[in-house]
């Protein structure tokens, strides 16, 4: 159990950097973000799309993992549904994706692909200590 808490404490004080993205907007540093907290852009595309963001996201997210939000709003979080990781951006399109069985609360590094709208090549991901 300790373990276990020293390895949350640890992701809780994480952030990720986003490399290499032909989708430029979500290159850059992600701090890391409690996981009852909804992304803005995420509660941005629920409202677009008619849904609750509050009930969409607690569909989608495990309510422990946290997720990493970059300044102006991109976002990266692990999607229980699919049991994928998302880099999204500002506006909470869905831009590039990597499955992970893994149960860690950081994104893997690599095996990123691109959805439909995202451009080549794809990211890079790598853990970083505290901002």
């Amino acid at each position: 159990k300790i373990w276990k808490a020293a390895i949350a404490s640890m992701a809780q004080s994480s952030s990720v950097q986003v490399l290499g993205a032909g989708s430029r907007v979500v290159n850059g540093l992600y701090a890391s973000r409690p996981a009852a907290q909804i992304p803005a852009g995420f509660a941005a595309t629920c409202r677009t799309m008619g849904w609750d963001s509050a009930q969409t996201w607690k569909k989608l997210s495990d309510q422990k993992r946290p997720w990493y939000e970059k300044t102006d709003g991109s976002y990266v979080y692990w999607n229980t549904q699919d049991h994928k990781w998302w880099i999204d951006g500002p506006d909470g399109a869905g831009l590039y994706v990597v499955r992970d069985d893994s149960g860690s609360s950081v994104p893997p590094g690599k095996g990123w692909t691109a959805l439909s709208g995202a451009q080549q090549p794809v990211p890079s991901v790598e853990v970083k200590d505290e901002l």
